[in-house]
Protein backbone atom coordinates (compact mmCIF):
# COMPACT_ATOMS: atom_id res chain seq x y z
CA UNK A 1 0.00 0.00 0.00
CA UNK A 2 1.38 3.25 -0.85
CA UNK A 3 0.76 6.27 1.45
CA UNK A 4 2.20 8.71 0.14
CA UNK A 5 6.47 10.01 0.29
CA UNK A 6 8.54 11.36 3.11
CA UNK A 7 9.50 14.99 2.23
CA UNK A 8 13.30 15.37 2.74
CA UNK A 9 15.54 18.38 2.80
CA UNK A 10 16.86 19.50 -0.70
CA UNK A 11 20.46 17.37 -0.19
CA UNK A 12 19.93 15.42 2.76
CA UNK A 13 20.82 11.85 2.18
CA UNK A 14 19.76 9.71 4.86
CA UNK A 15 23.06 8.11 6.57
CA UNK A 16 23.73 4.74 6.15
CA UNK A 17 25.33 3.82 9.35
CA UNK A 18 24.99 6.30 12.24
CA UNK A 19 27.35 6.21 16.07
CA UNK A 20 25.17 7.24 18.85
CA UNK A 21 25.95 6.47 22.39
CA UNK A 22 25.57 3.22 23.61
CA UNK A 23 24.28 2.16 20.37
CA UNK A 24 24.64 1.62 16.27
CA UNK A 25 22.33 2.19 13.84
CA UNK A 26 23.10 0.57 10.65
CA UNK A 27 20.35 0.47 7.79
CA UNK A 28 18.83 -2.65 8.04
CA UNK A 29 19.80 -5.25 5.40
CA UNK A 30 20.17 -9.09 4.69
CA UNK A 31 23.19 -9.60 6.22
CA UNK A 32 21.66 -8.72 9.48
CA UNK A 33 18.76 -11.81 9.16
CA UNK A 34 20.51 -13.95 11.54
CA UNK A 35 21.12 -11.62 14.37
CA UNK A 36 17.58 -9.75 13.92
CA UNK A 37 16.11 -12.86 13.76
CA UNK A 38 17.80 -13.84 16.77
CA UNK A 39 16.69 -10.62 18.55
CA UNK A 40 13.12 -10.46 17.75
CA UNK A 41 12.21 -14.23 18.18
CA UNK A 42 13.97 -14.06 21.78
CA UNK A 43 11.14 -11.06 22.67
CA UNK A 44 7.84 -12.04 20.55
CA UNK A 45 5.58 -11.89 23.36
CA UNK A 46 6.74 -8.29 24.27
CA UNK A 47 6.80 -7.13 20.71
CA UNK A 48 3.09 -8.49 20.15
CA UNK A 49 1.16 -5.27 18.57
CA UNK A 50 3.69 -3.23 18.76
CA UNK A 51 2.95 -2.34 15.15
CA UNK A 52 -0.47 -1.74 15.68
CA UNK A 53 -3.71 -3.64 16.92
CA UNK A 54 -4.11 -4.78 13.36
CA UNK A 55 -0.24 -6.25 12.88
CA UNK A 56 0.06 -9.79 13.11
CA UNK A 57 4.60 -9.51 13.11
CA UNK A 58 6.21 -11.03 14.73
CA UNK A 59 3.85 -14.17 14.97
CA UNK A 60 3.55 -13.92 10.93
CA UNK A 61 6.98 -14.62 10.34
CA UNK A 62 7.31 -18.04 11.23
CA UNK A 63 10.81 -18.84 9.95
CA UNK A 64 14.71 -17.15 9.06
CA UNK A 65 13.85 -17.02 5.40
CA UNK A 66 10.52 -15.28 5.78
CA UNK A 67 12.93 -12.57 7.52
CA UNK A 68 15.49 -12.75 5.12
CA UNK A 69 12.85 -11.39 2.70
CA UNK A 70 11.54 -8.70 5.29
CA UNK A 71 14.73 -7.50 5.58
CA UNK A 72 15.56 -7.83 1.69
CA UNK A 73 12.58 -5.56 1.08
CA UNK A 74 13.50 -3.31 4.03
CA UNK A 75 16.72 -2.41 2.01
CA UNK A 76 14.96 -2.38 -1.10
CA UNK A 77 12.56 0.36 0.43
CA UNK A 78 16.08 2.11 1.96
CA UNK A 79 18.20 2.29 -1.44
CA UNK A 80 14.46 3.69 -3.21
CA UNK A 81 14.38 6.27 -0.77
CA UNK A 82 10.40 5.11 0.07
CA UNK A 83 11.01 4.14 4.15
CA UNK A 84 14.08 3.57 5.99
CA UNK A 85 14.76 0.81 8.36
CA UNK A 86 17.80 0.58 10.11
CA UNK A 87 19.04 -1.86 12.84
CA UNK A 88 19.88 -1.13 16.18
CA UNK A 89 23.45 -2.88 16.80
CA UNK A 90 25.22 -3.38 20.24
CA UNK A 91 28.47 -0.51 20.59
CA UNK A 92 30.71 -3.75 19.55
CA UNK A 93 28.27 -4.61 16.48
CA UNK A 94 27.95 -8.28 17.75
CA UNK A 95 24.43 -8.39 18.55
CA UNK A 96 21.30 -6.77 17.22
CA UNK A 97 19.40 -4.75 20.33
CA UNK A 98 16.00 -3.82 18.29
CA UNK A 99 14.94 -1.90 15.01
CA UNK A 100 13.93 1.55 13.48
CA UNK A 101 11.22 2.27 10.77
CA UNK A 102 10.70 5.74 9.33
CA UNK A 103 7.74 5.43 6.96
CA UNK A 104 5.58 7.43 4.99
CA UNK A 105 2.42 7.90 6.96
CA UNK A 106 -1.19 9.47 5.33
CA UNK A 107 -2.04 11.27 8.40
CA UNK A 108 -2.55 14.95 8.00
CA UNK A 109 -0.35 16.80 9.63
CA UNK A 110 2.30 14.02 10.58
CA UNK A 111 5.71 14.34 8.14
CA UNK A 112 6.34 10.35 8.60
CA UNK A 113 5.24 7.80 11.35
CA UNK A 114 8.16 5.96 13.37
CA UNK A 115 8.20 2.80 14.35
CA UNK A 116 10.73 1.15 16.72
CA UNK A 117 11.18 -1.96 19.03
CA UNK A 118 14.01 -3.19 21.51
CA UNK A 119 14.83 -6.78 22.44
CA UNK A 120 13.52 -7.54 26.20
CA UNK A 121 16.98 -7.31 27.77
CA UNK A 122 17.87 -3.96 26.18
CA UNK A 123 14.29 -2.42 26.80
CA UNK A 124 15.21 -0.34 29.65
CA UNK A 125 17.02 2.02 26.43
CA UNK A 126 14.02 3.03 25.05
CA UNK A 127 12.78 6.36 26.75
CA UNK A 128 16.19 7.49 26.22
CA UNK A 129 16.46 6.55 22.36
CA UNK A 130 12.81 8.03 21.96
CA UNK A 131 14.07 11.48 22.72
CA UNK A 132 17.69 10.94 21.22
CA UNK A 133 15.29 9.79 17.74
CA UNK A 134 12.90 12.43 18.00
CA UNK A 135 15.42 14.87 18.85
CA UNK A 136 17.70 13.84 15.56
CA UNK A 137 14.80 13.31 13.03
CA UNK A 138 13.60 17.29 13.45
CA UNK A 139 17.25 18.49 13.04
CA UNK A 140 18.37 16.23 11.04
CA UNK A 141 15.91 14.87 8.52
CA UNK A 142 13.82 18.06 9.24
CA UNK A 143 10.32 16.63 10.58
CA UNK A 144 8.44 18.70 12.57
CA UNK A 145 5.37 16.66 13.86
CA UNK A 146 6.63 12.64 13.33
CA UNK A 147 3.94 10.44 14.39
CA UNK A 148 4.70 7.64 16.89
CA UNK A 149 1.66 5.31 17.04
CA UNK A 150 1.38 3.78 20.46
CA UNK A 151 3.78 6.50 22.01
CA UNK A 152 2.83 9.97 21.17
CA UNK A 153 -0.82 9.36 20.02
CA UNK A 154 -2.22 6.32 20.92
CA UNK A 155 -3.21 3.27 18.04
CA UNK A 156 -7.13 4.52 18.67
CA UNK A 157 -6.35 7.64 17.15
CA UNK A 158 -3.95 7.04 14.68
CA UNK A 159 -6.19 4.51 12.78
CA UNK A 160 -9.09 7.16 12.74
CA UNK A 161 -6.46 9.85 11.30
CA UNK A 162 -5.22 7.57 8.49
CA UNK A 163 -8.47 6.52 8.35
CA UNK A 164 -7.52 2.75 8.98
CA UNK A 165 -4.90 2.39 6.22
CA UNK A 166 -1.95 2.04 9.01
Amino acid sequence: MNVGTIELPAGFDPPKQVRKDGYWLEVLGPEHNVMDYEAWTSSRDELKGIFGPKNHWPAEVTSIEQNLADLERHYREFMAREAFAYTLLSPDKSSCIGCLYIRPTPAKGYDARVDFWFRKTSMHLEQQFYREIDSWLKRDWGFREIAYPGRNISWEEYLLVTDGLA
